[in-house]
């Protein structure tokens, strides 16, 4: 799971490592697959999400990604 605070203001979240590849990254917010992009759902730098609308404290954020261990 990623980390950060969900208050209806934070937008970024730090995953515990980098994904291997941008298209391994899987990022659902209550059951729904988000978009990746600057126009859609979230981006990604490094290991940092940034959702265009934050999650609030009872949004379920589930991501899934193969790790790069490099």
């Amino acid at each position: 799971m990623p980390t950060g605070l969900k208050d209806d203001i934070n937008q970024d979240f730090t995953l515990s490592r980098q994904p291997l590849n941008e298209n391994d990254l899987m990022v659902f917010v209550n059951g729904l697959l988000q978009k990746k992009g600057s126009d859609e759902d979230f981006t990604l730098a490094g290991s940092t999400l940034t959702f265009a609308v934050p999650p609030n404290e009872v949004d379920d954020v589930y991501v899934t990604y193969r790790p790069n261990y490099s």
